[in-house]
């Protein structure tokens, strides 16, 4: 009897000390993972594991279309109006965009005061439900020009970033589980890469022809903030890659 309740008390202890170990080994991994900055969590939980964010999606719409209909209200429903509120919806999906992007990195590299940034997915889906609005606008723009408002290579490079948002969107709702580890981190690190340099695009270019073509202050200072964003996006990230322990 004594040796029989030695017995369970030892496999309790074991149970125990195993699952201590096996907790401390999973929230270990996990603070490497965040500390890397990688993009596992950028669009990247399936949705069997991670609810749905409506909550932070609809907000982000919503704000984007009370920029947008703050546009109109000032401006009319003009060509004019129209390119302001692209320009307005642009700027509020990309700080949607770049924390999503940068928020696992800020968080390893200056503590759990950024913690709610490191939900990559809640904000990566914010964005791409903000920018709806935006291509309602680019839409709309090209019904009062009668043409498409882009065209030649400017247009496939612009339309790919496009792709590259939604696809990843859809993919975060357990489709990539399809895809395996491997090919969905390499078709994660390509989108969201390639989505930063659509936005940088716009935004340092801005940036520099501000400047060369004398524009008025608040312009550039507009252009250089967000072009400032841009180039700081992928140092954090090196920054926490590097930082991350072996």
């Amino acid at each position: 009897m004594a040796k029989s309740a030695g017995s369970v008390g030892a496999s309790r202890s074991d149970q125990s000390k195993g699952s201590v170990g096996a907790s401390r080994s999973d929230h270990g991994r996990g603070r490497v993972g965040a500390s890397r900055g990688g993009h596992d969590d950028l669009f990247g939980r399936p949705m069997n594991s991670r609810p749905v964010p409506i909550l932070p999606m609809g907000l982000a719409f919503a704000v984007a279309l009370i920029l947008a209909g703050g546009v109109f209200t000032i401006y009319g429903g003009g060509e004019k109006a129209v390119r302001t509120a692209l320009d307005v919806t642009a700027r509020w999906s990309f700080l949607l965009f770049w924390t999503a992007y940068c928020g696992g990195a800020l968080t390893a590299l200056f503590g759990p005061a950024f913690a709610p940034l490191a939900r990559g997915r809640d904000w990566g889906l914010a964005f791409a439900s903000a920018h709806l609005v935006h291509i309602g606008l680019i839409v709309r723009l090209g019904l009062l020009l009668n043409r498409v408002p882009l065209h030649g290579a400017l247009l496939i490079f612009f339309a790919l970033a496009i792709v590259f948002t939604y696809l990843l969107a859809a993919l975060s709702f357990g489709l990539a589980d399809l895809l395996g580890p491997a090919l969905w981190r390499a078709i994660m690190f390509l989108g969201l890469n390639y989505i930063l340099i659509a936005f940088a695009r716009d935004f340092v270019l801005g940036a520099i022809q501000s400047e060369v073509r004398h524009r008025e202050f608040w312009r550039l200072l507009d252009y250089g903030f967000f072009a400032g964003l841009c180039i700081i996006a992928p140092l954090l990230r090196l920054s926490a890659g590097r930082s991350a322990p072996v």
